[in-house]
């Protein structure tokens, strides 16, 4: 019995995996293979459709969908005149602009008129314009402590957004108000980038 045994277990050999071979000497592995291959595939694209979708999500909640065109949106907002670049500076942050470069415009001697260019992050133009009423002294504009009516008109895009530019200038009036009459204040509403 011990040499069948031996003969039983001698004989026994371990099943390897068939190879098909193809037209054209290709070589075609086993279903096993095939199978785990197939799942690997399927587990990777899942991974990429997951990622992808979570991109898009916060690109949907910070970035805003294309608004209806617009020839630009003009809205009046109390501030101190002293206050504008920097709140133009945190509200094109705050609503994926850039500021490229900015321009006096001097034809009206009651009115200081400041045109801003700017990009947004999907590389489009965007234009922001400033009117406040000039003061009567020497310096350009009334004293920081008494805030005037400005004028804002934003163009995002060539076409116009408006919804876009609705967002930048509701922007702005939150923070001309957060800064009137302080020299400073806290950055509130605008998400990630309220101080701390």
């Amino acid at each position: 019995m011990l040499s069948g045994r031996r003969m039983v277990t001698s004989t026994h050999k371990r099943s390897k995996p068939k190879r098909i071979h193809a037209a054209y000497g290709a070589f075609v592995p086993n279903r096993a293979v095939l199978l785990a291959r197939h799942l690997f595939a399927s587990t990777a694209v899942l991974f990429m459709s997951l990622a992808f979708v979570s991109l898009s999500g916060c690109a949907i909640q910070g970035f805003p969908s294309r608004g209806q065109q617009s020839p630009g949106t003009t809205r009046i907002v109390m501030g101190d005149t002293n206050d504008i670049y920097a709140a133009i500076d945190l509200c094109a942050t705050a609503s994926q602009l850039a500021i490229l470069r900015s321009t006096i415009i001097d034809t009206d001697p009651t009115t200081k008129h400041i045109r801003y260019e700017l990009v947004t992050i999907s590389d489009e133009t965007a234009t922001v314009e400033v009117r406040m009423p000039r003061s009567s002294s020497q310096s350009d504009s009334p004293p920081s402590c008494q805030p005037v009516p400005i004028t804002i008109t934003a163009r995002i895009r060539a076409q116009g957004d408006q919804a876009w530019e609705e967002r930048f200038l509701a922007a702005m009036q939150r923070r001309l108000g957060q800064l009137q009459g302080v020299d400073s204040a806290p950055i509130r509403g605008f998400g990630d980038l309220n101080t701390k």
